[in-house]
């Protein structure tokens, strides 16, 4: 969970040139644009998660990151130039950001200290035994192949000469296995007997191989040679699971939780959100809102009324 020190370091502006003291400074120009290491302590906070702070070990990592810093910096500059930067707007737009982010920790802080120690197993099993249907599995197959290629090596029709014989081989009860090993121009597979990973559903295969593959009904069942856009391939089936089976609650609880947990989430934030709406002192002043109706009534274009929502959170 992001905590309220790292939104707050997230929101500095690197466009504050305030060193510290000259013995802080890791980066300057005669035009006076400095890159501190306070700035590069921000930036690690902010950019590199604690899983990977091993790279800090690389003195040259510290370079790149005042670099970076620098160039935000002096491109800043630059952008300030421009005939069209609206210093009034900048700083309420950098206001706005900086609310919008701060809105985002707090509405995490207020779920997580709402629901601390709430457990929605009880829920998450209500939902499945309303939602039954939705828990139900898929068609699944398990398969290994060996697939012969034409290439350099051998033309279109040795390599199906080639498949055809070591299909053969197989039928007679040579092991699918150590053929693939020798033989398949598919080397990852290969190496693994022909086994192409775990089970998978269908629309994960090219059309041939895959209508074949679902096809088959037997474990350990040898297709004839399937020719595909890749090659010639001898298909093994190794595992099936049918369709329409009922998957156990523990298989699914860690989804249902998660679903119940995002639910009831945005119900409360949602219902804060409206008690702050309905608060009594909350009061309008319809005489500047008509003046504002009638100065943009003409305008197009003006934006996206939804852009001005601060916390609604979809």
């Amino acid at each position: 969970m992001i905590s309220f020190t790292r939104a707050l370091i997230r929101i500095i502006l690197f466009l504050t040139f305030a060193p510290l003291s000259l013995a802080d400074i890791v980066l300057s120009t005669p035009a006076g644009i400095e890159v501190t290491q306070e700035d590069i302590e921000h930036y690690i906070v902010e950019n590199v998660p604690p899983s990977k702070r091993e790279a800090l070990r690389n003195p040259e990592l510290y370079k790149k990151m005042a670099e970076s810093i620098y160039l935000l910096r002096v491109l800043a500059v630059e952008a300030e130039a421009l005939p069209s930067y609206d210093p009034a707007q900048a700083a309420w737009s950098a206001r706005v950001k900086q609310m919008r982010e701060l809105v985002q920790v707090y509405r995490q802080e207020y779920i997580a200290a709402t629901f601390s120690g709430v457990s929605w197993e009880a829920a998450a099993r209500e939902a499945y035994i309303v939602e039954k249907a939705r828990f139900v599995t898929k068609e699944k197959v398990q398969a290994s192949h060996i697939l012969i290629t034409s290439g350099d090596t051998r033309n279109e029709d040795e390599a199906l000469e080639l498949a055809t014989q070591l299909h053969g081989r197989i039928i007679a009860g040579e092991d699918f296995a150590e053929l693939a090993k020798e033989y398949s121009d598919d080397k990852p597979t290969g190496e693994r007997g022909g086994d192409l990973g775990g089970m998978f559903e269908r629309n994960r295969m090219v059309g041939a191989f895959e209508e074949v593959v679902f096809s088959m009904k037997e474990i350990g069942e040898i297709s004839d040679v399937v020719t595909t856009s890749f090659g010639h391939h001898i298909i093994k089936l190794t595992a099936r699971q049918e369709a329409g089976a009922q998957l156990p609650f523990d298989e699914v609880k860690d989804q249902l939780v998660n679903e119940v947990l995002q639910k009831r989430s945005k119900q409360l934030w949602n219902d804060k959100l409206i008690a702050l709406r309905s608060a009594p002192d909350l009061q309008y002043n319809e005489i500047e809102l008509q003046e504002l109706a009638e100065k943009y009534k003409d305008a197009e274009n003006i934006g996206d009324p939804a852009a001005a929502a601060v916390v609604d959170q979809k």
